[in-house]
């Protein structure tokens, strides 16, 4: 029932012996095909030209069943929770591994940060779009792609924070405490950014969704969504000492 293909990455990494039957293949498709749907809508903001959505909802296929092979019992309440995760590191793992934007767009999201550091130091107030351009000699177009790249990354930290811990292993009293200093770290937070990060995170809206929900362009939920990571990446940073 699953396509593979062997020109696909992660398939050449990957080549698992499905041990499920048609049944079992069946089961999971019906069952958990709305949660790969839901990852790949909420990862897919992160996609490439050489890892779209396409790609992750392929990825998420074959960590499905993976996931099916070496759980126990795919029936049991506990298998949707592993599931998850299991797709959404997959994806993540892939995402980690593209090359596509890596030194680049790194550069770009890097230099950004600074010119905004240097130029809220120099003006004593956040320096404006049409100021971060002509500071770094770029327009409003390539300025924009640089916030996104700085988006990519502050999001995939975190992505990758609460993946790296997850419940359930050896690594779960790590995990509690890495919540507890975010649970912190929200409650610094303002309302705003509270239910912004809560519709992302908690409720797995991508961002055109969030939109709908907050009555704003999807390019304003981006930047607020970069603003409240930057904010909470600080209160983190200041519980840590």
């Amino acid at each position: 029932m699953l396509d593979l293909h062997p020109e696909n990455n992660y398939e050449q990494r990957h080549q698992p012996c499905f041990e499920l039957d048609e049944a079992d293949q069946r089961y999971l498709l019906n069952n958990f095909g709305g949660l790969i749907k839901r990852q790949v809508a909420l990862l897919s903001f992160h996609g490439t030209s050489s890892f779209d959505a396409d790609d992750m909802h392929q990825t998420a296929l074959i960590a499905l069943f993976e996931a099916g092979v070496r759980f126990d019992d795919i029936y049991s309440g506990a298998f949707p929770a592993y599931a998850k995760r299991r797709v959404r590191g997959a994806i993540l793992d892939e995402l980690r591994r593209d090359d596509s934007r890596s030194r680049r767009a790194r550069q770009r999201a890097h230099e950004l940060t600074a010119a905004e550091k240097q130029l809220t130091q120099t003006l004593g107030r956040k320096p404006s779009d049409t100021e971060l351009a002509d500071h770094l000699n770029c327009d409003l177009s390539a300025l924009r792609d640089a916030y996104q790249d700085q988006l990519h990354a502050q999001a995939l930290n975190i992505e990758e924070a609460l993946q790296n811990h997850p419940l359930g292993t050896a690594n779960e009293n790590l995990h509690l405490e890495i919540k507890e200093e975010l649970a912190q770290a929200l409650e610094t937070l303002n309302q705003q950014d509270k239910v912004l990060l809560a519709l992302i995170y908690q409720h797995e809206l991508n961002q055109k969704e969030v939109a709908v929900v907050l009555n704003y362009t999807t390019a304003r939920i981006c930047q607020m969504h970069k603003s409240a990571l930057a904010r909470l990446r600080s209160a983190v940073d200041k519980l840590r000492g």
